[in-house]
């Protein structure tokens, strides 16, 4: 017997199914193509430089060299250390020593000269120097620090006073510089205009009109002490009680005798 055939439904039912084939979505659109970035503005040029200021641009110097200024000033309290005169009054009832420093005597042409606020700060420059050069320490060195007034030193010295007195004036302009120093006077310059430093500094010179001042003041000083000289003559030996009084005040070793009762 001949084998039935398959009907179309079962061999349908039989096979398996078809794949569905694989739907591809829509390709995007190109993306758009990003606008060039402009090129960014190249950087300003650095700033120019400043100017140079007056002096620089024109090569203008100085009016008044700092340097000569304070030597300047040195050479003015120098001279006011040698004019100012002191006045000690002693008052034995209230027990007030009062000391007066004078400087218009005799300073009072250089003072003027110089502007107003700087006056009293060299007033005061003048007298801190004074002091310190009156700090010698004379009564606490010992007995070997000095020669004998009878010894070798006084023999040796005798007919030569006028080289021991220049001697001395050699030692005292040393120990002069020594303690004076012209970077002292540097914060003067806050009293000064420039034009006034440049003044002074010519001023200073011979035949400036502070040399002219110092001669001036030394000279009045000078012939005033010449005056009292002559009418200190008639009192000469009321003098040399006191400076013999002096002398025994000055002896300061355990023999100096006790006041009589």
């Amino acid at each position: 017997m001949a084998p039935k055939r398959a009907s179309r439904s079962a061999a349908a039912a039989a096979a398996p199914p078809a794949k569905k084939a694989k739907v591809e979505p829509p390709a995007k659109p190109a993306a758009k193509a990003a606008p060039a970035k402009a090129p960014k503005a190249a950087k300003p040029a650095a700033k120019a430089a400043k100017p140079a200021t007056k002096s620089t641009k024109k090569g203008k110097t100085s009016a008044a060299d700092p340097k000569e200024f304070v030597n300047g000033l040195v050479d003015i309290c120098k001279v006011l250390m040698s004019v100012c005169e002191s006045t000690m009054l002693e008052d034995e009832e209230k027990l007030i020593v009062t000391t007066t420093e004078d400087f218009n005597t005799y300073g009072a042409g250089i003072l003027k000269l110089l502007p107003e606020e700087a006056r009293m700060p060299m007033m005061k420059m003048s007298l801190m120097y004074q002091e310190e050069l009156d700090h010698d320490p004379f009564l606490f060195t010992g007995e070997d620090d000095y020669e004998d007034e009878d010894g070798p030193a006084a023999i040796e010295g005798e007919g030569d006073e006028e080289e021991a007195d220049d001697d001395d004036d050699d030692d005292d302009d040393v120990e002069m510089e020594h303690v004076m120093r012209p970077e002292h006077f540097y914060h003067f310059k806050t009293y000064f205009t420039e034009a006034e430093a440049a003044a002074l500094i010519e001023g200073v010179k011979e035949g400036g009109s502070f040399s002219l001042a110092f001669e001036a003041a030394v000279a009045q000083m000078l012939a005033d002490d010449d005056d009292d000289d002559d009418d200190g003559e008639e009192e000469e030996e009321e003098e040399d009680e006191d400076e013999d009084e002096d002398d025994d005040d000055l002896e300061w070793d355990e023999d100096v005798p006790w006041k009589e009762a």
